[in-house]
């Protein structure tokens, strides 16, 4: 029982981490540039069950975890304002303009154009192999489980699959976060806890359990790792850091036109 109680405190904690939310920070999802083009990194070979834990058994403690997480989600979700902006967040081709106020610079194609490629690249490199686990596992999602509504906006599709573990929204996230963290390790707190929120937003919605996210994360730092192996994407990275740089040596005018970001988080 003190094992049950203690997972549940830190589930609480953790979700009520999330709850300050900044303003302004997500478009529309009929507004999002979709770079479907967009070529994703090779990893070489790499086999995640070896060392991803499998989801929780339905009778273990860590389920029970998850359970407790998914009931703290749900009264979040009941906030429209957490609501929204967890709906928002939902789409992954956001991620460049998510993280821009974390980051301190707006990152699009005009401001930053190398830096948002990689973003982009790193999003469908991490996304195609949390999704490759995904039918490994076959984990039902939470609302499934429970038959409940979702934070979602009217209109989206919901995702009826068994693909709830690991969590790829989570696993993109991470690896962005630790990517932007790596360019502007001055602002490292702010973009490592933006990239938290990422994944702790498909807890709150309801598309997945705790572990998911958790394992999603997990994947991500061993994917990033592997990265740095990539000649390809240490060329590129090294890009974006001179691009970014470069940003911040230009005069105090010309950074106002390329978009800096120096609006302050607001807490809700």
């Amino acid at each position: 029982m003190l094992r049950v109680f203690f997972s549940f405190c830190v589930c609480f904690l953790f979700v009520l981490s999330v709850m300050p939310f900044t303003t302004g920070c997500a478009k529309d999802a009929r507004g999002l540039q979709h770079d479907a083009d967009v070529g994703k990194i090779d990893l070489g070979t790499i086999d995640a069950t070896v060392f991803l834990p499998k989801p929780p058994d339905s009778a273990s403690l860590l389920f029970q975890y998850d359970k407790d997480c998914y009931e703290k989600g749900k009264v979040l979700r009941q906030n429209p304002e957490i609501a929204r902006q967890a709906a928002e967040a939902a789409d992954t081709h956001n991620l460049p303009e998510y993280f821009s106020e974390a980051f301190g610079a707006t990152i699009s194609k005009d401001t930053l154009p190398t830096l948002y490629k990689l973003i982009m690249r790193v999003r469908k490199t991490f996304g195609n192999s949390a999704k490759s686990l995904k039918t490994v596992y076959g984990r039902e999602r939470p609302f499934m489980l429970y038959g409940d509504s979702t934070c979602f906006r009217e209109g989206r599709t919901t995702p009826k699959t068994k693909g709830s573990y690991p969590s790829a929204h989570s696993t993109r996230g991470w690896g962005v976060a630790l990517l932007l963290s790596e360019i502007n390790p001055e602002r490292a707190e702010a973009i490592l806890k933006r990239g938290m929120d990422f994944g702790q937003y498909r807890v709150i919605c309801g598309y997945h359990w705790q572990t998911d996210v958790d394992a999603g994360r997990l994947l991500a730092g061993a994917l990033f790792a592997r990265l740095h192996d990539n000649p390809e994407f240490q060329a590129e990275l090294e890009k974006a850091k001179v691009e970014f740089a470069g940003l911040h040596n230009r005069p105090e005018g010309e950074k106002g036109k390329e978009g800096t970001h120096t609006k302050k988080h607001t807490k809700k």
